[in-house]
């Protein structure tokens, strides 16, 4: 199988096992918060949305986090295997490099899905919890504030609202130590688990396909 194909598959899992969880009442209240973040995006985003090729709402939405960069991508597809590169926002506040590991302010790295408000990340994932046990560690379950990491309530309002328009269970968050693209050296990582090599195999195999 082809790479591209690969990931994209890889891609098409995370937004289908999020599908279909929901109660009736559920999808009503996630088609009216959609129907309000489509409206308030509408005059920034159709001229890009359009530009590549790509309506409002997309059909998935890939929100990239590079931390030693400082750099937060949002790619969007209107169909899986047609992803386009949307807009870039900076992070302000520097994220320390490494796997959430410990209940501390530690920002995770891995593959994610937005908290229910849109506005967040949720934490732990499988992977995370396959680890702890593994380890034999606790993790709580938490949300991660994406005002925490971005300069202006205007960036949070329109990452959000993206979020929100597209749809939670159709958007994934990618978290890597750095931007495997343009950085080729190996990432230190003292503190690490002695596992950390694999997520970042796994993360640089995925990040590696968006160019």
């Amino acid at each position: 199988m082809h790479r591209h194909v690969y990931i994209i598959c890889i891609f098409c899992i995370i937004l289908v096992f999020g599908v279909g969880c929901r109660s009736p009442q559920g999808d009503l209240e996630v088609k009216s918060q959609a129907k309000v973040a489509i409206s308030s995006i509408n005059q920034k985003f159709t001229p890009i949305f359009s530009k590549v090729g790509i309506n409002i709402p997309p059909d998935s939405l890939l929100i990239f986090v590079f931390k030693k960069q400082q750099r937060i991508e949002i790619w969007a597809s209107a169909q899986p295997f047609s992803p386009k590169s949307i807009i870039e926002y900076p992070i302000t506040s520097p994220l320390s490099i490494g796997p959430r590991t410990m209940n501390n302010q530690q920002f995770p790295e891995g593959i994610y899905y937005p908290g229910p408000s849109g506005n967040s990340l949720a934490f732990p994932n499988s992977y995370d919890k396959e680890k702890a046990n593994a380890d034999g560690r606790q993790l709580k379950t938490e949300e991660f504030l994406f005002e925490n990491m971005l300069g202006t309530s205007e960036e949070l309002a329109e990452l959000s609202s993206l979020i929100k328009a597209t749809g939670i269970s159709k958007t994934a968050i990618i978290v890597a130590p750095t931007d495997f693209r343009i950085d080729k050296t190996p990432v230190p990582c003292p503190f690490c688990p002695n596992w950390y090599a694999e997520l970042y195999d796994q993360l640089r195999f995925l990040v590696m396909e968006y160019i």
